[in-house]
């Protein structure tokens, strides 16, 4: 495994089983020490007929590491690891490190855990205050395109063209004053982004050659609309303003 890949979350998995290793292996002393009654005591208190302390420490070191060891293989034996970014191959072939590791007491590993769980709630407090403080500014952000909106505007013209003699068309847009030509002209209003509804009406002039065209500019819509000669029907069309 590559040092720079190894997370926070994969030395808590690694401590983990060294820890359930260590316990694994004091249990199987325990277990031993039942059978050899001179490895008991306390530290001072050595049993008549027992070793001397200095070699009993040494004895009890020494088992401490092969009933950590043989643990340590039977945990690469069955492949016990959480964290597949932690290759069971390292603890196959590695096993007397565990079990070294392991020696080192179940007590060492239980608190050196607490230690990276403590590193590791840090850790996701410092996420989450800083993905409050993203969302804040996201929302401040939204906020602020969301009033320019409102207040941007476009300028949609409406120019009228008659031919073959005089005319009238009338442009209502709801909510805004009527548009009213009764020549060639133009007019224009500021809309804010959105869709619109416009109804036009009117006449041109009859007889061939007569008619009308209604061209819109600034925004997408049905432009320019022929009208022939004679009335004008009612119709009412869509209108998309955007916001260049």
């Amino acid at each position: 495994m590559n040092i720079a890949d190894i997370n926070i979350t994969d030395i808590s998995t690694l401590v983990s089983v060294i820890l359930a290793t260590s316990v694994a292996g004091e249990r199987l002393v325990t277990l031993i020490k039942t059978f050899a009654p001179s490895l008991e005591g306390p530290p001072g208190e050595v049993p008549d007929g027992s070793i001397n302390q200095k070699t009993r420490k040494i004895v009890l070191m020494v088992l401490s590491f092969i009933c950590c060891t043989v643990t340590a293989y039977f945990v690469g034996l069955i492949n016990y690891i959480p964290d597949p970014k932690v290759p069971a191959t390292a603890f196959k072939l590695n096993f007397w490190l565990l079990g070294l590791l392991a020696t080192g007491g179940s007590a060492f590993w239980t608190n050196l855990l607490g230690y990276i769980s403590a590193i590791k709630d840090v850790h996701k407090q410092a996420a989450a205050e800083t993905k409050r403080k993203t969302d804040i500014r996201q929302e401040a952000l939204e906020r602020d395109n969301k009033a320019k909106l409102k207040t941007a505007t476009t300028t949609v013209g409406f120019d009228v063209t008659f031919s073959g003699g005089v005319g009238s068309i009338l442009i209502q847009i709801n909510g805004l004053p009527d548009l009213n030509f009764n020549n060639d002209g133009h007019q224009q209003v500021d809309l804010p982004q959105g869709n619109y509804l416009y109804a036009v009406s009117g006449s041109a002039a009859n007889g061939p050659g007569g008619g009308a065209v209604l061209t819109i500019s600034g925004a997408i819509t049905d432009s320019p609309q022929h009208f022939g000669p004679g009335v004008i029907v009612p119709a009412v069309h869509p209108l998309l303003v955007t916001i260049a």
